[in-house]
């Protein structure tokens, strides 16, 4: 079995005066170990309430992980769900994730998003993460306001095998003055290591992308929707676990727009 290393935010996920354990990271590790996959998580917590308890519940959800803690505050997000049940967010800045101590792993595959890239330190923990020889690379781009940094979008871009982004994702990076060319058509050639692109569609469903080929999957519509935060987590879960069970991208697909569509009937995202 392969081993996946999965390294980012921990985030909580503050709705009024409840707080609900997440952050995209943390999500899919969850979602991974609960399919059955190899995967360690490593994150960093502030000594604070909040740290406490997250590493309470992280040792009830997932068999393997590295939390370390610092001084700078556990993450947090506030969040306000539209109608379609759709999250905008607010995310905390310099939080103990920002920060994480230099750490050494092997692992097959390795997973990170750009949320992760918002401060100088961690780079040097992703690149030397990189040195390895990994079987696939597989990057989240979370592009949210206030944490947009074109040198942290662009290690994401440089380094993944697989690249997983949301439609709002791919209209903001075109936001951007330094990816205003960076549209889906010409990732293939900006970013030599892709071999897949998944752009997820909300109620739509999702698309993937190769150098020659494209598809799209429609989403089963969904009475008894809770939340979509995490939607994208869940479903990038699946697609990789059936991804290393060498099923084929139609089948990934289609049973990650599946798994998904259950997990938003649920409050949490795994």
């Amino acid at each position: 079995m392969n081993k996946i290393i999965v390294i980012g935010e921990i985030i909580y996920d503050v709705y009024g005066k409840k707080q609900i354990l997440g952050g995209a990271p943390l999500n899919f590790a969850i979602n991974l170990n609960n399919l059955g996959n190899d995967v360690t998580f490593i994150s960093s917590v502030g000594l604070d309430t909040l740290g406490n308890a997250a590493i309470k519940d992280i040792k009830k959800l997932l068999n393997s992980y590295i939390i370390k803690r610092n001084k700078y505050p556990t993450g947090t997000a506030k969040i306000i769900l539209n109608q379609q049940k759709e999250p905008s967010f607010k995310i905390s800045q310099k939080c103990a994730y920002d920060f994480m101590e230099p750490i050494t792993i092997k692992g097959d595959i390795l997973y990170f998003g750009s949320l992760i890239l918002r401060e100088e330190a961690n780079f040097k923990i992703i690149n030397n993460l990189l040195k390895q020889d990994l079987i696939e690379v597989v990057v989240d781009l979370n592009l949210r306001e206030g944490c947009m940094y074109a040198k942290g979008i662009l290690k994401c871009l440089q380094a993944a095998t697989i690249l997983k982004l949301s439609q709002e994702d791919e209209e903001k990076l075109q936001t951007l003055v330094e990816f205003k060319n960076y549209k889906l058509i010409n990732l293939f050639k900006i970013c030599p290591k892709l071999k897949y692109v998944i752009r997820t569609l909300g109620a739509q469903g999702a698309e993937v992308y190769t150098k020659k080929d494209y598809l799209k999957f429609k989403a089963p519509k969904i009475p008894n929707l809770v939340s979509t935060v995490g939607a994208g987590d869940s479903f990038l879960a699946s697609f990789i676990h059936h991804y290393l069970l060498k099923q084929d991208i139609s089948k990934c697909m289609e049973e990650a727009i599946l798994f998904s569509a259950q997990i938003i009937t649920k409050e949490k995202a795994y």
